[in-house]
């Protein structure tokens, strides 16, 4: 629903999906594994001198949308 469009366009703001190195130098990175599941790398620096490492395995939408607001720190009402 609202909520998790919502959190989803946070999310996307957030990170880089998809595309080769692209994850790895976002501070948020999903790289597919499957259909509808995800690896999620959280912790690159903003200027290449560090690269995000795994933090979730196999992250469906709902997990994505629940990462996605927690990470922001924001609440979706």
């Amino acid at each position: 629903g609202h909520a998790c469009s919502i959190a989803a366009r946070r999310c996307a703001a957030l990170s880089r999906l998809n595309g080769c190195a692209r994850p790895f130098l976002a501070e948020i990175g999903f790289v597919g594994r499957s259909p509808g599941l995800y690896n999620l790398y959280l912790g690159a620096a903003f200027d290449g001198t560090r690269l995000s490492k795994l933090y979730a395995q196999d992250v469906d939408q709902a997990k994505i949308v629940y990462y996605g607001t927690a990470l922001s720190g924001k609440t979706t009402s």
